[in-house]
């Protein structure tokens, strides 16, 4: 049986606190003397690191009590009074989570990015499409029909009010609840090759056939390309035309048809003037006009005024303007109809 002093010394060390016990866990921790085998005192210190531990064995006076009560639960290991390893298993769970952790982080941030990428993208494609088609000669009753669809092939939730000479884009977010206007201003005018070439994109488009990248690019690329004919077989095309327009539709002479063909190159120089500066091209016309009747008046001693001022101007008739007119009105594009025809008249 044990002696009496020694069952009294172990339980009253039983009915003790931990931090009573051991002490409060601190980042000092005095050394822990143990004795050798030859009877010589052997140094340890523990590191700051070990005593941030939330561990009621931060302290390093052990009784044999409570060292064999922490040995036989596990919360001790290696064999030795005091000595708690750290950089265990738990810690390299802990730090293999973290990265995991992290890395799906990274993996969702960058498929966020890649989705506002994408949608961007085919917003872009819409308005470059818009531009191009308006700027080309697409006829306004079919412009906006062709975006719509254009935008439900794309999924992109956007509205469209397509008039004469601008056209207003709404792109809608049902997540946020908010909505982006883009204003696309572009001159109309007509070329078939760029207009054939930008139908064809957005054709391969929505068939899948390439990206919404790769027609970003594609209309990008027409945008920028030249016409297809050079300046001067426009300026033989305006000498040309007047010059057989006179005798076929006015019954004029030759001497007419001369003139008039003069007053066509006229009217071909100024339009490629028009071309260059912005600021004239909304002038183009009317000044074009003046120009025609004033030399036409002055040489009306020589030739007929009324058949050499309307052959010198036959480029500028509002022929395809008045009937584009007419079938917007009878498509119910009430607006875009109703200011192509006063354009055309007046």
């Amino acid at each position: 049986m044990p002696r009496p002093e020694s069952v009294a010394t172990y339980l009253n060390s039983m009915s003790q606190s931990p931090q009573q016990q051991f002490g409060s866990a601190s980042t000092r921790v005095s050394p822990i003397q143990n004795q050798s085998a030859d009877g010589a005192h052997v140094s340890h210190t523990m590191s700051p690191a070990h005593s941030t531990r939330t561990s009621p064995v931060a302290s390093p006076v052990l009784t044999p009590g409570w060292d064999d009560i922490l040995a036989s639960s596990g919360m001790l290991t290696g064999g030795s009074i005091g000595t708690i390893p750290m950089g265990g298993p738990g810690s390299r769970i802990s730090t293999a989570s973290t990265d995991s952790t992290l890395l799906a982080f990274e993996a969702e941030k960058q498929k966020i990015l890649a989705q506002l990428a994408d949608i961007f993208n085919r917003q872009n494609f819409l308005l470059l499409a818009s531009r191009s088609l308006m700027a080309f000669g697409a006829p306004l009753h079919r412009l906006e029909a062709n975006l719509i669809a254009m935008a439900l092939n794309l999924d992109v939730e956007a509205t469209f009010a397509v008039l004469p000479g601008i056209i207003l884009i709404t792109f809608g977010d049902e997540d946020t609840r908010s909505s982006e206007t883009y204003v696309v201003r572009s001159v109309a005018g007509y070329d078939m090759y760029r207009l054939g070439r930008t139908n064809r994109t957005i054709r391969r488009v929505l068939k899948s056939r390439i990206s919404v990248g790769q027609g970003v690019k594609n209309i990008e690329r027409i945008l920028a390309t030249p016409p297809i004919y050079p300046w001067w077989i426009m300026l033989l095309d305006y000498i040309v035309i007047s010059f057989f327009i006179c005798p076929l539709f006015w019954n004029g002479s030759w001497q007419d048809a001369g003139a008039s063909a003069l007053l066509g190159l006229m009217v071909g120089l100024l339009q490629l003037l028009a071309g260059r500066f912005n600021n004239y091209a909304n002038l183009f016309e009317v000044s074009s006009a003046f120009l025609v009747s004033f030399v036409a008046a002055l040489l009306q001693n020589h030739v007929c005024f009324g058949t050499v001022s309307f052959a010198g101007i036959a480029m500028l008739l509002p022929g395809l303007a008045l009937t584009t007119s007419i079938i917007e009105m009878a498509t119910k594009n009430m607006i875009s109809g109703t200011v192509r025809l006063v354009f055309a008249l007046c």
